[in-house]
């Protein structure tokens, strides 16, 4: 193993947020916050707004972005009539199951909105490495797919659910639509694009970007010309911090995977086992988040998602120290006590707290931290 400083590798976060049904005036609230700033960009559905952050190789501009990008949508939301973000994933109140169109006249929200509801109306975060060589991004690919599990469960924010606690950790990943149906590991660059243009074909995927997976691979010309890999799976956090710490775990585990070329599930087991491997864990973080117990990839074993973490963390620990990413991590060091946003919302709610009183001080906290109070 190579003991130099390994090069850090570009970042991007692209955040989801809702806006709740309230928004949902003659023009959409999402309509008029992209008009008033372009780096804001409308979903199908009225009731979500995107913004990105990034890419960058460091963190302190990471985060700067990051934190002017979400103070610059809260400004937005309290001038244009004291609106504010909805925290968590997934809508938590009683809302008819309406699909808000933000655009009547575009034919692939319409085709969303015909295909799936309300469904697609949650909030995530996607966080994006960069990547030069094909070989090397579908490689890691084929691994962050059996470990994607891991960051839902630390991410896990959606537990309210149609005003009611909904007994999952994370609703919007157990909702959220899934497709193309069943999606391989790809092999080879060469497979991805011959998968996509078929899946076009049979119009299984509207276009090129029609592929909701835990993680995909991503480019300014998908699938020909890829330059990173998307983690998709994760929910929307409130804490910023947290989503960084993620970030730095998921590009700690990358740089380990680069170093060790030799680690490919599809060379230890058949890909139907590990695409069956890959739905149970995810389902059971989406149930569980922290708590449940997965499989995992390199030898079947059934374990709980904590020793997986902490064996991760103990895996990647000397690149992390290599490429100053130690002290990022420092909140997942006792895995045996982490909690998830979804686990300490329910324990409150288990306490006596409603749905709303919980989602109050949440919005309250969240606007404290990123700076507008």
């Amino acid at each position: 193993m190579n003991p130099s400083r390994p090069p850090a590798l570009l970042k991007g976060i692209e955040e989801e947020a809702l806006l709740g049904t309230q928004a949902c005036q003659a023009v959409p609230l999402s309509s008029r916050i992209a008009a008033r700033d372009s780096s804001f960009v409308v979903e199908p559905d009225g009731r979500n707004v995107e913004y990105v952050a990034g890419p960058h190789v460091g963190y302190d501009e990471l985060a700067a972005e990051l934190a002017a990008k979400r103070l610059a949508l809260r400004h937005l939301l309290r001038d244009l009539g004291g609106f504010r973000i909805i925290p968590g994933a997934t809508l938590p109140l009683d809302e008819p199951p309406e699909f808000h169109l933000s655009d009547p006249l575009d034919p692939y929200y319409r085709s969303i909105r015909d295909a799936y509801g309300d469904r697609v109306v949650t909030a995530g975060s996607h966080i994006s490495i960069g990547f030069g060589r094909p070989e090397e991004l579908f490689r890691v690919y084929r691994v962050l797919r059996c470990e994607a599990a891991m960051y839902l469960a630390l991410s896990a924010s959606s537990p309210f659910y149609r005003g009611r606690v909904s007994g999952r950790h994370s609703t919007r990943w157990d909702i959220f639509p899934h497709t193309p149906s069943s999606v391989p590991l790809f092999q080879s660059h060469r497979a991805y694009i011959a998968w996509v243009e078929e899946k076009l074909r049979s119009g299984e995927m509207f276009n090129r970007r029609h592929l909701w997976v835990a993680v995909r691979p991503n480019g300014p010309d998908t699938p020909v010309n890829l330059d990173r890999l998307e983690l998709r799976i994760c929910d929307a956090m409130v804490d910023a911090a947290d989503l960084l710490s993620i970030t730095a775990l998921l590009e700690a585990r990358v740089l380990f995977l680069l170093e060790h070329p030799d680690l490919d599930p599809v060379a230890i087991h058949p890909e139907q086992q590990l695409l069956e491997e890959i739905a149970t864990n995810e389902a059971a973080a989406a149930q569980s988040s922290l708590d449940a117990n997965i499989i995992r990839w390199n030898d079947g074993a059934r374990v709980p998602m904590r020793v997986w973490i902490a064996e991760t963390l103990a895996e990647i620990a000397p690149i992390a120290r290599r490429a100053g990413l130690r002290d990022r991590l420092v909140d997942f060091a006792e895995p045996a006590k982490l909690a998830s946003p979804a686990q300490r919302w329910v324990q409150r709610a288990r306490s006596g707290e409603s749905v709303v009183q919980i989602l109050e001080s949440e919005a309250v906290a969240a606007e404290r931290r990123d700076g507008l109070r």
